[in-house]
């Protein structure tokens, strides 16, 4: 199988049958394998098979709902004692997301929604976490991360909107020391100069007074 050291694989019914056959053998390609699945027995084996075919030196995360957002499903004290018990399994980090498990679920979106229940995992049952769902700026993962709420942060929809989000968010808090592919090159220093025009612009109209930036803006002064 080809070298897959860069990629992610997100496994359903990892726990038995060709799905376990599966997550075994993205593992010994190198990729990184996440198992969804509720049989707890099935999910325990496979776990000590994925750790035998996985590296010791390399980190091994389980991505769990956090929150089922349903009456009788997963609450986010049920998450605390379940990442509990895969550090006791030898799991390494959790990935926290949340629901997607009935079509009956409630959940309460907004900004940096499901954060918390990174945080209170990280913090209460000791082990580190990715924090994911609606992080949609860098200063949102430099909040997570120096807070202490998270170890990592994962980005997905942002980066299906806009592929070049990483390179963006970057020139926007003003890291420059990030390299762009050959053929955009010459856009980095033109979004690097658009940017510091905007700061620039910014903090001389928060030096006027409302009246003052609105003669601006009508072209009066």
């Amino acid at each position: 199988m080809t070298d897959l050291a860069d990629k992610h694989a997100v496994i359903t019914g990892g726990g038995s049958g060709i799905g376990a056959s599966c997550a075994e053998a993205l593992a010994r390609a190198g990729a990184r394998v996440t198992l969804m699945g509720r049989d707890r027995a099935r999910l325990e084996a496979q776990r000590e098979a994925m750790r035998a075919a996985w590296p010791q030196d390399k980190p091994m995360s389980v991505r769990i709902s956090a929150h089922d957002w349903v009456d009788g499903g997963t609450t986010p004290d049920d998450a605390v004692e379940i990442a509990r018990a895969f550090k006791a399994a030898g799991a390494d980090m959790i990935d926290v997301s949340s629901g997607q498990v009935s079509k009956q679920e409630k959940p309460v979106y907004g900004r940096m929604f499901q954060t918390p229940f990174a945080d209170r995992i990280r913090n209460e049952a000791g082990i580190a976490t990715i924090a994911v769902g609606a992080i949609s700026e860098a200063d949102h993962v430099n909040s997570i991360i120096a807070a202490g709420r998270a170890d990592l942060c994962a980005v997905a929809r942002p980066h299906l909107a806009n592929p070049s989000w990483t390179l963006n968010e970057a020139a926007k808090i003003g890291y420059f020391d990030v390299a762009w592919p050959k053929q955009y090159a010459a856009a980095k220093s033109q979004l690097e100069r658009n940017l510091e025009r905007e700061r620039a612009l910014a903090a001389d109209n928060a030096r006027l007074t409302p009246q003052e930036r609105a003669q601006r803006a009508e072209g009066t002064v």
